[in-house]
């Protein structure tokens, strides 16, 4: 009974795939840009995150001795050890906050 549906699956991903990848007239990005305008706490937010993904890549960098490929998002060390730091308390959050540069 598998056998029979195989074939049906992919002309339904190939029908599917096809008409997805019509093209349109309709260009989002036509019209003129915004402006964006940071408050001041955007401001140094950007600025903390900025440098703490320098410091990061760096520090990754400095400890990759065997030039292997390494593929690292920023964004998520940051999302995880901002969790962590929502669980801990005394030295361990100063030293979290102090890697993620919120406090200098």
């Amino acid at each position: 009974m598998v056998q029979h549906k195989t074939p049906l699956l992919i002309l339904c991903s190939f029908l599917i795939g096809f008409a997805s990848c019509k093209k349109s007239n309709v260009n989002p990005h036509s019209g003129p840009g915004k402006d964006l305008v940071l408050s001041a706490i955007e401001q140094q937010k950007v600025t903390y995150d900025n440098a703490f993904t320098l410091k990061l890549f760096k520090n990754l960098d400095s400890a990759n001795t065997t030039n292997y490929n390494l593929f690292v998002s920023p964004l998520s060390v940051s999302f995880a050890l901002g969790m962590t730091s929502n669980g801990a308390n005394g030295t361990t959050l100063m030293h979290l906050k102090k890697c993620l540069i919120l406090i200098i």
